[in-house]
């Protein structure tokens, strides 16, 4: 007994340490703030230093102050803001930010009317002086107060509200966030012409609107709108020479040689000004244009012009900030001399301007190569990243002359700080398709990083490499996928919000309009309308949740996690593996994670790519071709991937990547001996399980969703028994739905696309026969054809299957579209897995649908539980087995069925806790017996 006491001591220590005194009372604290406010609505009374002290005291004890509800005394704290005036603005900047944070994380559970006109007012006063055209999240969260605000009480005049669009699309131009940057810029340009000098106003909401348009390829818009606003009246030149800049700038994009002339009149325009009105915005506007002389010099190969210009700009942008080259502005341009050094081959030249442009945006040493910002203080701007990313490649170029590890081991560094800016980034992005521009960037930079620690891992053999590429290759995969997994666990827990539940609304209401246009096939002017007013109800939406304290950001922060260790944990077995590959243009890798020891981390040889076009011309139609042929080639890629390496597992995790994502791997062939025909060769699933996945960290996240998928298993086949919409009748898809076990089945013209959304909603097990297209066009919508009408991808995007627990896409192509670099194939098994679902079985080409109704049959027979990929790997060896004399046997038949989203946990990784607890708790019942059998005795 002593020794349990002395074992719980620190418990019951804890339990009783002695509580903090109580704060002061609300109203000790009320009365103390209602003397002081009396006290400073009659400033006249004190001097300054008085009334410092007086704001003093109230700041301190506004800090402490717990309200219980707003009333009149709440009323007369605001009221300070009023009485202030612009001396405490001024010399009391941090407490008026702490007061009005302190006010606003409330904002929640506040009517907006509850706060007068004058707190907004002021509030907006703090928020536009803070702003200094550099990303701020805080400075950005206040001005999307103010909006959401002025969108409830138009309580800001409408100059201010023009700022505060203006800033917030500035904002998110700057962070990377393109579509809200459009919507906050448009938005501006509307509200422009109500301001007390409107013609000023359209031209500058115009000149940030041709910054976005030419940043992300859309000159043709600046060409069509820039003349009409040069020909505006009363606008400032500074805004005139910008905007003929721009649209020089898109003259040059789309080769019209009248782009000289413009550039020339803008730079013009600008040298006119007299010098005693040029200012800082001035400056700017002129580093700027000729930056864009540069710019275009850089593009022609006209090296020594390009670089007499950049100085130029830059001694301009130097002059504009007092001689402080701390700024992003100044940084952009160093990293443009940097560039044209590169290209001239001068790379210690270019090193130390990316240096320098490091040094620009963070506390690091502008002289030394070796001088790295800190991770803590890292902060979300792409110029940071950039100059990062510059110098990292330059290490790299320099390595291969000094042959000094020490340059590699600093790339990789560099590497490492630019994915912890990017993920800042990233954080703070609510759509998707800016999060897909950013990993245009990232997947070339896990190419070079990865190619890095290839050389380092090949000159030391240290794993510590081999790890840290297998991270940069995760940091390039399915971020996408990712955050649409934390998205959907989070409104699992906010599932009667009625916040979560406008935005998922809208997101169907905005699917459906899609839907519309893709049916159209052209863009009707009321549908377009539609979609565009349901976007920006969308995007107002979002920026509701945010300031209420609800939005996803929180939910989309990266889990600093040990992702091996996790992984080790958590998904693998003795008897499991992992197999992920990487594929650039330039870098193809495999690694292979096992349960303990070191990574596998391989380069593949380049003769890959034709290994896989030599295997995949097997499966383009139904021809039985010569199955030596097809061995040969099957046995080549099984070599060429580096599988080898995972024929001692007996279950395998597979990350495909680039055009392993079209590869049956269980068709592969692990023996090339004698036997030559189909049904004797040694495939790969013969030996091993095979499931798929998008990335390991969002197989690891999905492990999150506790959801049982108890929900009825529903089946549709619309069959087209007379070829409804002139469909080929699928007559085996009825015999298919009916020989499994489901609580509903929807044939014939009850599989409509209604009751297809309708069984989303309590579906546990979701089955599909019908026909399905991967439309690998530019839009890429995959679809599947219900009885009355197709069923779109883009829809699944505004879809909640979490509860989902298994999908069938018994269909043609199910797991083929278009090939992201990054997201990996865009098809409709990964919309489904994007929507929730967890596990998939889904086609990667034009199944014959009398083979692939008979292993479908046997997968659901099959006595492996909910070991998905175990029941698939069971039905394709009993199909192969049942297979008579000139049977479908060839791997075309089969083979195009698989499994994504992993195996079950581990089940000792599951309830360890269980066995723990039981343990203890049989341990105290025995001890307790023991005593009174003592007592009793």
């Amino acid at each position: 007994m002593k020794k349990l006491l002395i074992l719980f001591m620190p418990f019951f220590m804890v339990c009783c340490k002695s509580k903090k005194q109580p704060p002061l009372s609300y109203s000790a604290q009320r009365d103390s703030i209602v003397a002081l406010t009396v006290q400073l609505k009659t400033p006249e009374l004190f001097d300054s230093s008085t009334l410092q002290a007086k704001w003093d005291a109230l700041a301190g004890l506004g800090k402490r102050f717990k309200w219980d509800g707003i009333d009149s005394n709440f009323r007369s704290f605001i009221a300070i803001n009023d009485v202030a005036g612009d001396l405490l603005w001024k010399k009391n900047r941090k407490e008026c930010i702490d007061y009005f944070h302190n006010v606003t994380q409330y904002e929640s559970t506040l009517q907006s009317d509850t706060l007068p006109r004058y707190f907004w007012n002021n509030f907006y006063k703090l928020t536009a002086e803070a702003f200094s055209f550099q990303y701020n999240e805080n400075i950005v969260t206040d001005f999307e107060r103010c909006y959401f605000i002025q969108q409830h009480n138009q309580w800001l005049s409408p100059k201010k509200y023009f700022n505060t669009l203006q800033n917030l699309g500035i904002s998110y131009h700057i962070l990377g966030e393109k579509n809200k940057a459009l919507n906050y810029y448009s938005l501006a340009l509307h509200v422009a012409p109500l301001t007390n000098n409107p013609n000023d106003d359209i031209a500058s909401a115009s000149i940030n609107r041709y910054g976005y348009f030419l940043e992300y390829n859309q000159p043709d818009a600046v060409i069509a709108h820039a003349p009409t606003v040069l020909m505006l009246k009363n606008v400032d030149l500074k805004r005139i020479a910008m905007i003929k800049a721009y649209y020089a700038e898109a003259l040059y994009a789309t080769n019209d040689p009248l782009y000289s002339i413009q550039l020339h009149e803008a730079l013009d325009s600008l040298q006119k000004i007299p010098q005693d009105e040029v200012d800082e915005d001035i400056l700017g506007k002129k580093s700027d244009v000729l930056k864009l002389y540069g710019n275009i010099y850089l593009l022609e190969k006209k090296y020594p012009t390009a670089i007499v210009f950049y100085k130029n700009a830059l001694d301009t942008c130097l002059k504009k900030n007092d001689s402080s080259y701390k700024d992003r502005s100044y940084g952009k341009l160093l990293l443009k001399l940097a560039a044209v050094y590169d290209s001239l081959g001068q790379y210690d030249t270019a090193l130390y301007y990316s240096q320098f442009a490091l040094a620009s945006v963070t506390q690091t040493d502008k002289a030394s190569i070796a001088s790295n910002p800190a991770l803590t203080e890292l902060y979300p701007e792409n110029t940071i990243m950039e100059a990062l990313d510059s110098k990292a490649r330059l290490l790299e170029k320099k390595y291969l002359y000094a042959k000094d590890s020490s340059l590699l081991k600093n790339a990789i560094t560099c590497y490492e700080l630019s994915f912890a800016v990017e993920q800042k980034l990233l954080d703070n992005f609510t759509y998707d398709d800016s999060r897909e521009h950013m990993q245009q960037v990232s997947k070339a930079r896990s190419g070079r990083a990865i190619n890095a620690c290839y050389q380092l891992y090949a000159l030391t053999g240290e794993n510590i490499w081999a790890e840290k590429a297998f991270r940069f290759s995760e940091n390039s995969k399915a971020l996408i996928l990712l955050e649409a997994i934390k998205k959907n666990i989070s409104k699992s827990e906010n599932k009667d919000n009625p916040f979560f539940k406008r935005v998922d609304s809208l997101r169907l209401q905005l699917a459906y309009t899609e839907r519309l246009l893709f049916e159209e096939k052209k863009g009707d002017s009321t549908v377009m309308a539609r979609k565009d007013v349901l976007k920006k109800a969308l995007d107002d939406a979002l920026t509701d949740l945010d300031n209420r304290g609800l939005g996803y950001k929180k939910y989309q922060q990266a889990e600093n996690t040990d992702l091996l260790g996790d992984l080790r944990k958590k998904l693998l077995t003795d008897n499991r593996y992992l197999a992920e590959f990487f594929w650039t243009d330039s870098n193809r890798y495999l690694f292979v994670v096992k349960k303990t020891g070191n990574l596998v981390f391989k380069q593949l040889d380049n003769h890959v790519a034709q290994s896989i076009e030599g295997l995949m011309r097997f499966f383009t139609g139904k021809d039985q071709q010569e199955s030596k042929d097809y061995k040969e080639a099957a046995y080549q890629l099984f070599q060429a991937s580096g599988l080898a390496a995972t024929l001692d597992a007996k279950e395998l995790l597979i990350i495909p990547d680039g055009p392993f994502n079209l590869v049956p791997f269980d068709a592969l062939v692990t023996k090339n001996d004698g036997n030559s025909g189909y049904i004797s060769m040694d495939y790969l699933f013969f030996k091993i399980t095979t499931s798929y996945g998008y990335s390991a960290t969002s197989l690891l996240k999905q492990t999150d969703n506790h959801k049982t998928g108890n929900g009825p298993a529903v089946a549709f086949a619309p069959v087209f028994d007379a070829g409804e919409r002139n469909m080929r009748p699928l007559r085996n898809s009825k015999a298919e739905v009916d020989s499994i076990d489901v609580q509903l089945r929807y044939i014939g013209n009850q599989s409509t696309v209604g009751n297809l959304r309708q069984s989303f909603a309590t579906a546990g097990t979701i089955h599909i026969a019908s026909h399905a297209s991967a439309d690998m066009g530019t839009d890429g919508n995959p679809k599947i054809e219900m009885y009355d009408s197709a069923f779109y991808m883009n829809e699944l995007y505004a879809t909640s299957l979490l509860h989902t627990n298994l999908v069938v896409l018994s269909a043609c192509q199910t797991n083929q579209g278009n090939i992201n670099q990054s997201e990996g194939t865009l098809s409709l098994a990964r919309g489904f897995y994007y929507a929730g679902a967890k596990n998939i079985v889904a086609s990667l080409w034009n199944v014959d649908d009398k083979s692939t109704a008979k292993m479908i049959q046997l997968f659901y027979k099959s006595n492996k539980g909910v070991n998905y990929a175990a029941k698939l790997r069971d039905a394709k060896k009993i199909y192969l087995s049942s297979q008579g004399p000139g049977g479908k046997i060839a791997p075309y038949y089969w083979a195009a069925l698989m499994h994504i989203g992993g195996f079950d946990q581990p089940e000792a990784n599951n309830y360890w806790w269980i066995y723990v607890t039981g343990a203890a708790l049989l341990l105290a019942l025995g001890f307790l017996y023991q005593k009174r059998r003592k007592r009793l005795g």
